[in-house]
């Protein structure tokens, strides 16, 4: 090892003399051609920091069959009613049931079923479509406005307003409408096999409905031997009565117990079995003409006979929605009066 003497400093080596840093080359940047895989590169040029994936979708060839090669937006069919314009593409959106069925022939059943909460639009898009289906000659059939929502636009159209409730308007279910004398026609005209379709609809509505008020009016339906009771009596009114009979008329065939009546009711030729066996039909029917809970709507005349040349709907809305069971009769009457009238059309229609 060297030593190194304490007192003295080894000498310095001498500065190396400081040289200046060379200048950079300025040179432009090439013009981009044209945008990246995420954009315009460079300074201001708003370039795509996160690229969202694409969702995946996996599937049999026969259910992606129509995405290979390639996919492409289409906007939807020009058919049906307009209903606005689609979020995404702007197109014109048309749709109604009926036009969907007859002419796209995009759905197999000419029928609607239509979801959504309070106040979002579900009456006004119902209105638009049969607004929009009365100009293309479909008349529209309201059968039962609860909240009378759709009478302005009836009137619009130069349709019939049907007005029902207590002291407002009577609808007799046992009025067959049209049926006798569209059968009629049918009989002149050599259809006899269609007439006796049409009268044979008939009856089977008004027994159907004469079951249902007894039902709804007990909270009960009645037995089978009743029923049996109730479609005897409605022949035997049929032959006998002369005009439009109603419920009270029904209540007086029973009473009078012809043998036809008798003999259905099993009595073995003894009144008092014939009496007791009617007795409970007899109370229900005396409420039905008289008042109860569902009142005298359903116990006189039809007020408004219902035409099959317009548009139709039926005003409810005079009934409290707290009388639930005086609702659902009505309805139901004018399901059955409603569709029984387009019974009647498309019988003299395929004729």
């Amino acid at each position: 090892m060297a030593r190194m003497n304490l007192f003295t400093r080894p000498a310095k080596k001498a500065a190396a003399p400081v040289k200046a840093a060379p200048k950079k080359k300025t040179t432009k940047e090439p013009r981009q051609a044209g945008p990246a895989a995420r954009g315009w590169t460079g300074r201001g040029g708003g370039m795509a920091a996160l690229v969202p994936s694409v969702k995946e979708y996996r599937g049999t060839t026969v259910q992606v069959c129509g995405l290979w090669p390639f996919s492409s937006g289409a906007s939807s069919p020009m058919i049906g009613v307009p209903l606005g314009r689609h979020e995404e593409t702007q197109a014109t959106v048309c749709c109604d049931p009926i036009s969907w069925f007859q002419r796209a022939r995009l759905i197999s059943n000419p029928s609607a079923f239509i979801l959504g909460k309070p106040g979002l639009g579900k009456s006004t898009v119902v209105r638009r479509m049969f607004i929009g289906l009365s100009a293309q000659g479909v008349h529209p059939l309201i059968l039962g406005d609860l909240k009378g929502e759709h009478v302005k636009a009836v009137q619009a159209l130069g349709g019939q307003v049907i007005k029902l409730g207590r002291g407002v308007g009577y609808l007799n279910i046992l009025d067959p409408g049209q049926a006798v004398e569209a059968a009629q026609l049918l009989e002149d005209s050599g259809h006899h096999e269609d007439a006796a379709r049409v009268r044979a609809d008939a009856h089977g509505r008004r027994l159907t409905m004469v079951v249902s008020l007894i039902t709804i009016s007990r909270n009960n339906p009645p037995t089978d031997q009743e029923q049996t009771i109730l479609d005897r009596a409605l022949r035997v009114l049929d032959d006998r009565f002369d005009g439009v009979p109603v419920l009270k008329d029904l209540l007086e065939v029973i009473v009078s117990a012809p043998d036809e009546l008798r003999q259905v009711a099993l009595d073995r030729g003894d009144m008092a079995v014939y009496l007791k066996e009617t007795r409970a039909l007899e109370a229900t029917l005396l409420g039905l003409t008289g008042g109860g809970k569902l009142g005298e709507i359903f116990s006189r005349h039809t007020t408004n006979p219902m035409m099959r040349d317009r548009a139709v709907v039926f005003d409810v809305s005079s009934i409290d929605e707290t009388e639930t069971d005086l609702q659902a009769a009505i309805l139901l009457a004018c399901w059955s009066y409603g569709f029984g009238t387009v019974n009647v059309a498309n019988a003299l229609a395929d004729a």
